[in-house]
Protein backbone atom coordinates (compact mmCIF):
# COMPACT_ATOMS: atom_id res chain seq x y z
CA UNK A 1 0.00 0.00 0.00
CA UNK A 2 2.86 2.51 0.68
CA UNK A 3 4.67 1.61 -2.55
CA UNK A 4 1.02 2.93 -4.10
CA UNK A 5 0.86 6.10 -2.10
CA UNK A 6 4.43 7.12 -3.09
CA UNK A 7 3.79 6.51 -6.56
CA UNK A 8 0.91 8.65 -6.47
CA UNK A 9 2.59 11.45 -4.94
CA UNK A 10 5.48 11.23 -7.97
CA UNK A 11 2.86 12.12 -10.24
CA UNK A 12 2.71 15.17 -8.50
CA UNK A 13 6.13 15.80 -9.29
CA UNK A 14 5.38 15.37 -13.26
CA UNK A 15 2.54 18.22 -12.55
CA UNK A 16 5.12 20.39 -11.35
CA UNK A 17 6.84 19.61 -14.55
CA UNK A 18 4.54 20.64 -16.51
CA UNK A 19 3.46 23.51 -15.17
CA UNK A 20 7.18 24.55 -15.10
CA UNK A 21 7.51 23.90 -18.69
CA UNK A 22 4.55 25.76 -19.65
CA UNK A 23 5.55 28.76 -17.64
CA UNK A 24 8.93 28.50 -18.86
CA UNK A 25 8.31 28.34 -22.61
CA UNK A 26 5.43 31.20 -22.27
CA UNK A 27 8.07 33.64 -20.35
CA UNK A 28 11.00 32.73 -22.06
CA UNK A 29 8.70 33.56 -25.64
CA UNK A 30 7.83 36.92 -23.80
CA UNK A 31 11.99 37.18 -22.63
CA UNK A 32 12.97 36.55 -26.57
CA UNK A 33 10.64 39.41 -27.69
CA UNK A 34 11.65 41.96 -25.25
CA UNK A 35 15.13 41.08 -25.14
CA UNK A 36 16.62 39.58 -28.20
CA UNK A 37 17.77 36.28 -28.97
CA UNK A 38 21.59 36.54 -27.62
CA UNK A 39 20.26 38.28 -24.53
CA UNK A 40 17.70 35.47 -23.94
CA UNK A 41 20.83 32.85 -24.42
CA UNK A 42 22.53 34.31 -21.34
CA UNK A 43 18.72 33.98 -19.35
CA UNK A 44 18.76 30.24 -20.63
CA UNK A 45 22.67 29.61 -19.14
CA UNK A 46 21.46 30.79 -16.11
CA UNK A 47 18.60 28.48 -15.97
CA UNK A 48 20.53 25.72 -16.51
CA UNK A 49 23.24 27.01 -14.15
CA UNK A 50 20.09 27.24 -11.38
CA UNK A 51 18.64 23.37 -12.91
CA UNK A 52 21.71 22.26 -11.82
CA UNK A 53 22.11 23.65 -8.99
CA UNK A 54 18.91 22.95 -7.27
CA UNK A 55 19.51 19.16 -8.81
CA UNK A 56 23.00 18.86 -6.53
CA UNK A 57 21.05 20.22 -3.39
CA UNK A 58 18.58 17.67 -3.84
CA UNK A 59 21.24 15.27 -4.41
CA UNK A 60 22.77 16.23 -0.80
CA UNK A 61 19.20 15.90 0.70
CA UNK A 62 18.61 12.60 -1.35
CA UNK A 63 14.50 12.56 0.37
CA UNK A 64 11.71 12.72 -1.21
CA UNK A 65 10.61 16.26 0.02
CA UNK A 66 8.92 19.56 -0.88
CA UNK A 67 12.54 20.01 -3.05
CA UNK A 68 11.79 16.90 -4.77
CA UNK A 69 8.79 19.07 -6.77
CA UNK A 70 10.49 22.63 -6.57
CA UNK A 71 13.39 20.64 -8.95
CA UNK A 72 10.51 18.99 -11.09
CA UNK A 73 9.58 23.16 -11.58
CA UNK A 74 12.71 24.18 -12.01
CA UNK A 75 13.56 21.30 -14.55
CA UNK A 76 9.93 22.14 -16.54
CA UNK A 77 11.07 25.69 -16.58
CA UNK A 78 14.58 25.05 -18.12
CA UNK A 79 12.59 22.73 -20.33
CA UNK A 80 9.98 25.15 -21.94
CA UNK A 81 12.49 28.12 -22.24
CA UNK A 82 15.46 25.51 -23.95
CA UNK A 83 12.67 24.44 -26.38
CA UNK A 84 11.15 28.13 -27.68
CA UNK A 85 14.62 29.22 -27.78
CA UNK A 86 15.84 25.87 -29.85
CA UNK A 87 12.48 25.75 -32.13
CA UNK A 88 12.89 30.24 -32.71
CA UNK A 89 16.57 29.63 -33.87
CA UNK A 90 15.45 26.95 -36.60
CA UNK A 91 12.11 28.79 -37.46
CA UNK A 92 13.59 32.16 -37.72
CA UNK A 93 17.29 31.56 -38.93
CA UNK A 94 17.08 28.80 -42.28
CA UNK A 95 15.74 29.61 -45.48
CA UNK A 96 14.05 26.20 -45.13
CA UNK A 97 11.27 25.34 -43.14
CA UNK A 98 11.38 21.87 -42.66
CA UNK A 99 14.81 20.67 -42.81
CA UNK A 100 16.21 22.24 -39.80
CA UNK A 101 13.40 20.57 -37.64
CA UNK A 102 14.09 17.14 -39.27
CA UNK A 103 18.02 17.75 -38.53
CA UNK A 104 16.82 18.47 -34.95
CA UNK A 105 14.88 15.53 -34.08
CA UNK A 106 17.76 12.95 -35.73
CA UNK A 107 20.31 14.47 -33.34
CA UNK A 108 17.88 15.01 -30.39
CA UNK A 109 16.82 11.24 -31.02
CA UNK A 110 20.52 10.39 -31.25
CA UNK A 111 21.79 12.34 -27.91
CA UNK A 112 18.61 10.71 -26.18
CA UNK A 113 19.85 7.57 -26.77
CA UNK A 114 23.71 8.12 -26.58
CA UNK A 115 23.34 9.99 -22.92
CA UNK A 116 20.88 7.16 -21.61
CA UNK A 117 23.42 4.73 -22.31
CA UNK A 118 26.33 6.52 -20.53
CA UNK A 119 23.14 7.53 -17.82
CA UNK A 120 22.72 4.05 -17.48
CA UNK A 121 25.83 2.76 -16.56
CA UNK A 122 25.88 5.11 -13.49
CA UNK A 123 25.67 3.46 -10.11
CA UNK A 124 22.76 5.87 -9.23
CA UNK A 125 23.36 3.99 -5.37
CA UNK A 126 26.49 6.33 -5.23
CA UNK A 127 26.09 9.80 -4.40
CA UNK A 128 29.03 10.95 -5.59
CA UNK A 129 28.35 9.69 -9.39
CA UNK A 130 25.16 11.30 -9.42
CA UNK A 131 27.10 14.79 -8.66
CA UNK A 132 29.38 14.05 -11.08
CA UNK A 133 27.45 13.22 -13.96
CA UNK A 134 24.80 16.72 -12.83
CA UNK A 135 28.23 18.68 -13.14
CA UNK A 136 28.73 17.19 -16.43
CA UNK A 137 25.24 17.37 -17.97
CA UNK A 138 25.30 21.26 -16.55
CA UNK A 139 28.63 22.32 -17.53
CA UNK A 140 27.56 20.56 -21.41
CA UNK A 141 24.35 22.48 -21.12
CA UNK A 142 25.73 26.00 -20.19
CA UNK A 143 28.14 25.48 -23.49
CA UNK A 144 25.83 24.37 -25.71
CA UNK A 145 23.55 27.13 -24.92
CA UNK A 146 26.18 29.81 -24.57
CA UNK A 147 27.26 29.30 -27.82
CA UNK A 148 24.27 30.24 -29.38
CA UNK A 149 25.09 34.14 -27.80
CA UNK A 150 27.42 34.31 -30.29
CA UNK A 151 25.46 33.36 -33.47
CA UNK A 152 24.67 36.40 -35.89
CA UNK A 153 20.63 36.51 -35.23
CA UNK A 154 18.57 38.03 -38.08
CA UNK A 155 17.18 40.82 -37.60
CA UNK A 156 14.04 39.73 -38.26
Amino acid sequence: MKDNIIDSWALFGLVAFGIGDVIGGTCNGHILDKIGSKKGALVNVVLIILTAAVTLISIQVLKYNWLTYVMCFIWGIQDGAINIHTYRILGTEFKSKSEPFSVFNLVQGISVFCFQGIQSMIDSDEKGSLEDWTLVAGVFGAVALGVTYFMPFNSK
